[in-house]
């Protein structure tokens, strides 16, 4: 989604700088590679993969520093 939103600034108001879409971009985009990995968990151990995307979101809940 944040993709869609941010190429071509389609849903990004335009106070927000360049700088922070771009950081927001790199900050997000490890996200669909590393739940992918949540997945293959999942076939080997449910709990761990419960645990990983737990994780996961955690790290993105918490707010970047910018």
């Amino acid at each position: 989604m944040w993709l869609y939103t941010s190429r071509g600034r389609r849903l990004i108001d335009e106070r927000v700088s360049d700088e922070r879409v771009r950081s927001r971009t790199i900050r997000y985009w490890p996200g669909v590679p590393l739940y992918l990995v949540g997945i293959g968990l999942a076939f080997i151990n449910t709990w761990a993969a419960i645990s990983w995307w737990g994780l996961l979101a955690a790290f993105y809940v918490i707010p970047p520093r910018d």
